[in-house]
């Protein structure tokens, strides 16, 4: 830490510079992004506030450029109002790990996939690019999740996580059902954990 006082030179007043550099132990491993949503209240709010306007100032204008600089401006005020950039989370299990180089080998790939149904010979060209194709899909994605742990607060709540993105919230049930033994065995496996 770090205090100076100076002189602002206004009568008796003076001002006190304090420099503190803080230590952030808690990263926030969330993703964010800014976006407009596009609901249905938001389009009919758009929908009813254009309604209500006159647009007398693009009637107004003289030239072309005025009539259409005013009417993007009145276009695009109504646009930002009812649509407004709102920050929202990022959900982590909906593929933000894909990479325009992922982009671009998928696009390649069905290229490709489509070719080979017309020229057997490209099959082998195919295969090999299907290959590549998902070494570099594991890799991403796999540098992906590091990164998100990496940089978590709390490691291992962030592997749980990641954990359950990649098994899709399922819960798993077993169906306890009574399994018929013709030859024994699961008796003889059951005496021995009873005793």
């Amino acid at each position: 830490m770090h205090a100076s006082v100076h002189d602002t030179y206004l009568s008796d007043h003076r001002f006190i510079n304090l420099r503190v550099q803080l230590k952030n132990n808690n990263i926030n491993s969330h993703q964010w992004t800014i976006r407009r949503v596009f609901d249905a209240s938001n389009k009919s709010n758009f929908e009813y506030h254009l309604s209500l306007e006159t647009w007398d100032d693009v009637f107004s204008a003289a030239d072309l450029n005025s009539k259409f600089c005013a009417f993007t401006n009145i276009l695009s005020y109504h646009f930002n109002n009812a649509f407004p950039l709102r920050r929202q989370l990022l959900q982590a299990g909906s593929k933000h790990w894909i990479t325009r180089e992922v982009k671009t080998s998928s696009q390649a790939l069905q290229d490709l996939f489509v070719l080979q149904k017309s020229y057997p010979e490209l099959k082998e060209l195919y295969i090999s690019a299907k290959k590549r194709h998902k070494d570099l899909t594991n890799n991403t994605k796999r540098s992906f999740y590091d990164n998100i742990i990496n940089n978590a607060a709390n490691k291992s709540s962030a592997m749980w996580n990641v954990v359950r993105w990649n098994t899709n919230n399922r819960k798993q049930f077993s169906n306890n059902t009574l399994l018929e033994d013709d030859d024994g065995r699961n008796n003889v496996h059951a005496s021995f954990y009873q005793g």
